[in-house]
């Protein structure tokens, strides 16, 4: 399949995410063992966490191919060259079918090559990672190929893999600031597909909000938060969701939910401002003497507890466009250590509360 194509045509489409990221992956694999043979045996090095050598082959002996059915399962990718066998399982926000892993790993065992392995690919941490050999992100992916692309020898190879590139940008699997305030052009979106546009159906997962020029600062803003909450919570799992709260549900969250206990999301009524809200069980309140309003964190945002009809929540607004903020002029670390602070005092604040 031309890459391009499939690029150009992904960003036409709704087919599933995960499908393309794949083919478009794999035509830019062949193309590069092909034209690249050096350039191609450094990436699946990186990608192999350098079990596999292939230097030494000719590129006509590598075979690289997609959704290869086998008695076990279908792996995304298959990379085979004498004595070689690698299954390559692309996930973006899916997560993992049961015994996935182990099913292509007795595949791989089955197999008539000296040497296998079960390489995983995904856009978020998986904690259902764990029996792959190899682990590595698409982010990481990008930025080995950023930091490397000025070794390819040809003009035609560089612009494939600045393609790529951008594809992966496009669909947010890339590292990548939110440089945009999300008000303006969130308001624009709302304004034409109406205020119930982003609440009417439940989501599972970021990606299944409309490719709209309105909605990528959005789905830039989400996609740091996803990252930061990686970081504030590294043997946490968390799940993207949107839903509307208030007392006649006049709010709509758009966020993430961490461990069915933390809320960390966007409010559209107020699009530049990130809120961190937790539920607080009443004798802990009483205890800490809810009677007096909680004093502020001393850095960014502030807090206070507020009640939803019977319910207690403790909750924590960032506004992203204060002066002492201005998120939105930072790099992608320092929005990340921004939001990492932001959470961390409101998890202070709540364990205090409620331990």
């Amino acid at each position: 399949m031309n890459e391009n194509l499939l690029i150009t045509n992904f960003k036409k489409t709704k087919r599933q995410e995960e499908n393309y990221t794949t083919e478009a992956f794999a035509s830019l694999l062949r193309y590069l063992v092909a034209n690249e043979s050096q350039f191609a045996w450094r990436l699946i090095n990186l990608l192999t966490q350098r079990k596999f050598n292939l230097k030494d082959y000719n590129p006509n002996e590598v075979v690289i191919r997609t959704q290869v059915a086998t008695s076990l399962g279908r792996p995304d990718i298959e990379i085979v060259a004498p004595n070689y066998l690698i299954y390559i399982e692309n996930k973006i926000e899916a997560r993992m079918e049961k015994s996935q892993i182990q099913r292509y790993k007795r595949a791989l065992k089955r197999s008539s090559n000296n040497k296998t392995l079960l390489l995983l690919i995904s856009k978020y941490r998986m904690k259902s990672s764990k029996g792959a050999d190899c682990y590595i992100r698409w982010y990481q992916i990008a930025k080995w190929l950023e930091d490397s692309s000025s070794c390819l020898k040809s003009k035609e190879s560089h612009m494939r893999v600045i393609k790529f590139l951008g594809f992966l940008h496009h669909r947010y699997l890339a590292l990548e600031p939110a440089t945009t305030r999300v008000s303006p052009s969130l308001r624009k979106y709302l304004q034409r597909e109406g205020k119930d546009s982003l609440s009417f159906r439940p989501m599972k997962h970021s990606s299944e909000l409309r490719d709209d020029p309105y909605l990528i600062p959005l789905r830039k803003l989400l996609n740091v938060m996803a990252f930061s909450i990686e970081s504030t919570f590294p043997n946490n799992s968390f799940g993207f969701s949107n839903r509307t709260w208030g007392l006649k549900k006049e709010y709509t969250a758009i966020g993430f939910n961490i461990e069915f206990r933390y809320d960390f999301f966007i409010d559209i009524n107020l699009p530049d401002m990130v809120l961190f809200r937790a539920p607080m069980r009443r004798h802990s309140i009483r205890n800490a003497s809810i009677r007096r309003r909680l004093n502020p964190p001393p850095d960014l945002g502030h807090g206070e507890i507020t009640r939803v009809a019977h319910l207690v929540y403790w909750l924590a607004q960032l506004k992203l466009t204060d002066k002492e903020v201005s998120f939105f002029t930072k790099s992608f670390d320092d929005q990340i250590k921004i939001l990492i602070n932001f959470m961390k005092q409101s998890r202070k604040v709540i364990d205090k509360l409620d331990p």
